[in-house]
């Protein structure tokens, strides 16, 4: 006679297997797609760094960085928001609320993130600020389309359309800008602001009427909306400052060198950053798949399967970066050569941002594991205090070793994060 519950434990034990396989699954597609998408990218930021130069990329990049920011606090939290809610809602069939929940989101971005522009542009008159005047209209321009990618991204994540997402954030906005660049021959910083305002006006339009026609699950495109505002606005305000706090820690060191730095250190500084992210690419994708993942498993109360994805996340993140870790830092001065010549003066830059990133890859994805777990609000003060620290370390060691104490402050802040993460992962 078998152990009582055994026959339980071992249907537990196997649908665990089959969720964990179906998961491998979808990390390996959403892998292949990130491979040529991570290469696109990467291709448009060297052919525009060459066709500029280190003046004319920095002042390029310092727009697309403090969009980027802007772009994740614009939406007040509800792409992170959304991603968690829309999996539950499609679990329960509250199809009314799901559609309601999608509307009051693009409702909410678009208008904020034009609230957002108009301060940019207020900002960009004050005489203080002259010399970032060009960098904060162009982010103005970029910011509406970018927030707007931001919360239809996560739409469709939540909605389990991750190779959607990726195709139209990833890879048909670089792809276009590379052939816009490469036809038009594009050499002047404010033609390639207008360009890639031009192609992502265009494909956040596109895939916006795509994804109401052929994405939405019929029953949802046929009811009527139901709204509970109130209760998205309270649960998506904390989200705002850990998904923007998590990206801002990210960028602030950038944008801390833009206000006391030449915009040619900008530039290599911010394409060695650009080059380090690398490192975490297989992280950046298992983050795209899991997140609606975790959000079921920890509401349905499965909390073995929860951490069991985390785990998986940290293995493979992990044991993929060590060995790219070890010839990124062998070849450091070349992979920066590839922006230009002149950029391979920035390769310390590299070296040490690699660090942080290595850090981070290792760690896994406990920072959305903690969000989709609703401890929003303990990532939120974290990130915030990580960044008081942050921007403490850059006031006191950038006057003694430059911009180069900037990076090494940098990634002893992400350190520190990820691992005070890591251990309230553990205590869930």
């Amino acid at each position: 006679m078998g152990r009582p519950g055994s026959l339980s434990d071992f249907m537990i034990n196997k649908i665990k297997v089959i969720d964990t396989r179906g998961f491998r699954k979808e990390v390996l597609v959403a892998m292949g797609l990130r491979i040529f998408a991570v290469s696109l990218l990467f291709f448009m930021n060297t052919i525009v760094a060459r066709n500029l130069g280190a003046e004319g990329y920095g002042l390029f990049n310092y727009a697309i960085v403090i969009a980027g920011v802007m772009s994740l606090f614009a939406p007040l939290g509800w792409p992170i928001s959304v991603m968690k809610l829309i999996p539950q809602y499609l679990d329960q069939k509250h199809f009314k609320l799901l559609k309601g929940l999608i509307q009051r989101s693009l409702q909410v971005s678009v208008v904020s993130s034009f609230l957002m522009s108009g301060l940019l542009l207020l900002l960009s008159c004050f005489e203080s600020l002259s010399d970032l005047s060009f960098s904060l209209v162009s982010a103005a321009i970029f910011l509406p389309f970018l927030t707007i990618v931001n919360i239809r991204s996560r739409i469709l994540r939540g909605l389990h359309h991750t190779k959607d997402s990726i195709v139209f954030d990833q890879i048909l906005t670089p792809f276009l800008m590379i052939l816009g660049v490469y036809c038009l021959n594009i050499s002047n910083v404010n033609n390639a602001v207008l360009m890639y305002s031009f192609v992502g006006y265009a494909v956040v339009i596109v895939s916006g009427i795509w994804l109401m026609k052929q994405r939405l699950p019929v029953e949802v495109r046929s009811t009527q909306s139901a709204f509970e505002t109130k209760k998205w606005f309270v649960l998506a305000l904390p989200m705002a400052f850990g998904s923007g706090g998590q990206f801002l820690i990210d960028r602030i060191d950038l944008i801390f060198l833009g206000v006391v730095e030449n915009i040619e250190t900008v530039g290599f500084y911010g394409a060695a950053a650009r080059v380090s992210i690398l490192l975490t690419f297989v992280l950046q994708t298992i983050n795209l798949v899991i997140a609606p993942k975790l959000s079921s498993a920890y509401h349905k109360g499965d909390k073995m399967q929860f951490k069991e994805l985390v785990r998986k996340s940290m293995l493979w993140s992990g044991l993929s970066a060590l060995p790219l870790f070890v010839l990124m830092i062998f070849f450091s001065e070349f992979l920066m050569g590839l922006f230009g010549h002149d950029f391979r003066e920035g390769h310390a830059y590299l070296e040490v941002l690699l660090l942080g990133q290595f850090a981070n890859a290792c760690t896994g994805s406990v920072g959305i594991a903690l969000m989709m777990a609703g401890k929003e609000r303990q990532v939120a003060y974290l990130i915030g205090l990580v960044l008081i620290i942050n921007i403490t370390l850059y006031a006191v060691v950038f006057p003694v070793w430059g911009s180069i104490g900037i990076a090494w402050a940098t990634v002893a802040g992400h350190t520190l994060l990820n691992v005070v993460f890591y251990y309230m992962v553990r205590r869930l």
